[in-house]
């Protein structure tokens, strides 16, 4: 099939604009379609040719996992950078459509207008093109990726298993859902209550990694990199609901007033009926944080017992304090974002490093405790990030292989 376009511009064959959406042009072949696009008054051609090739897959997923996730991540930088011009309209435009069922649609339209923006902006030469492509090579964002393992040593790639049911235990279906996260469901309950505290499951992160669970009891429990959760496969016949956490989760806690839940860390525990809150106790971090967003929770540590109110959070360090924060902060890495609000410059890099996978080096060590004030994306590029870090503050951000240095801004 072929489009047609008006006002004298050639035809562009329609699986030359499908490789386009794949990525899989030559520069040749991008700037053959961005010279017919040229012309301001083909806005209608944008919408025809982007149309022609999504409704065929509306899902897009025959596309790979990797290619999905890298849609996905331009279109969070797209969006968090607030870009100008025809590159935003369009993408609202088309977003909002009926049909437009999935995000990872949107994503292909903004990719495809992200390319066309940065050719556009770069002149479409061939030596520029060239240029472009000596560029360093880029860290990209993390993904959904973990492994559980089960009461009985197997271990379970999540990120390599296909959706459906993944195993059994003790009165109990564990199943991976379309949307890519875990799920218990009570299969047998006089199983499950004979053996619960006695078995239990972990699931585990890594660095560049993150993970939704939906624990025995209906908690729901988000995993940041590097962390990891343990907990029985079973709550029925407990008198509590106890977890171990190693580095950071947001818990939406299933309410039971006759069995707590406690979260127990390396340094303090937290004791709930049924709330929201956050937990980051990373062993490389100099605190343990615990943020409240909606109930109560009693936050235990070395004798000493706080009960914190929404929007509180205590910190953990020498001693336990308790301050008066904007929860959404705290959370800004469950919602896809890094947002650091005069965080020191330390802890601030860890969660990069922790979410890109990459190593931190300060020239200067007392660069770690000064402060800085951003706001991104974390599904973008590293290259990305340091730029919008260098904009800001006295530090300056260079990335070497897998590497950030850190120095003071000359």
């Amino acid at each position: 099939m072929k489009l047609n376009i008006n006002m004298g511009l050639n035809e562009i064959p329609d699986d030359l604009f499908e490789k386009l959406i794949r990525n899989a042009c030559s520069a040749e072949e991008a700037e053959k379609i961005i010279a017919m696009l040229a012309d301001a008054d083909q806005q209608s051609v944008y919408d025809d040719l982007i149309l022609a090739q999504l409704t065929k897959k509306a899902d897009l997923n025959d596309l790979p996992e990797h290619v999905r996730t890298n849609l996905n991540a331009r279109f969070g930088r797209i969006i968090a950078e607030n870009a100008v011009g025809q590159t935003t309209v369009i993408t609202q435009k088309l977003y909002s459509r009926k049909w437009l069922k999935y995000a990872t649609v949107a994503a292909s339209v903004a990719a495809v207008f992200s390319f066309l923006f940065l050719f556009n902006q770069h002149n479409s030469s061939q030596k520029q093109l060239a240029v472009t492509k000596t560029k360093p090579a880029d860290i990209a964002p993390g993904k959904d990726d973990a492994v559980l393992t089960l009461a009985d040593g197997r271990k379970i790639l999540l990120s390599e298993t296909a959706n459906g049911q993944l195993a059994e235990q003790s009165g109990l279906s564990i199943t991976k859902t379309a949307d890519g996260k875990i799920v218990y469901h009570i299969a047998d309950s006089k199983s499950g209550a004979a053996n619960s505290g006695s078995l239990y499951n972990t699931i585990s992160t890594p660095r560049g990694g993150q993970y939704q669970v939906n624990l025995p009891d209906g908690t729901k429990v988000w995993l940041n990199s590097a962390s990891s959760i343990k907990f029985p496969t079973a709550f029925a016949a407990a008198t509590n609901r106890n977890v171990v956490l190693t580095g950071e989760a947001y818990f939406e806690v299933t309410k039971d007033k006759k069995r707590p839940f406690i979260v127990t860390t390396a340094k303090q525990s937290v004791e709930v009926l049924g709330t929201h809150f956050d937990i980051s106790s990373y062993a490389d971090d100099v605190s343990t944080k615990t943020t409240l967003l909606e109930g109560s929770v009693r936050v235990t540590a070395d004798r000493k017992s706080l009960l914190l109110k929404p929007g509180q959070q205590a910190e953990l360090a020498e001693q336990m304090s308790v301050s008066n924060v904007d929860p959404e902060t705290a959370i800004a890495w469950k919602n896809g974002y890094f947002s650091f609000d005069d965080e020191e410059l330390g802890s601030a890099m860890n969660k990069v490093a922790r979410w890109y996978d990459l190593d931190i080096e300060f020239t200067d060590a007392a660069l770690k405790h000064k402060l800085i004030a951003a706001y991104s994306t974390r599904f973008a590029n590293v290259s990305e990030l340091l730029k919008r870090l260098n904009q800001v503050g006295s530090a300056r951000f260079d990335l070497e292989g897998r590497t950030i240095k850190i120095s003071r801004r000359r």
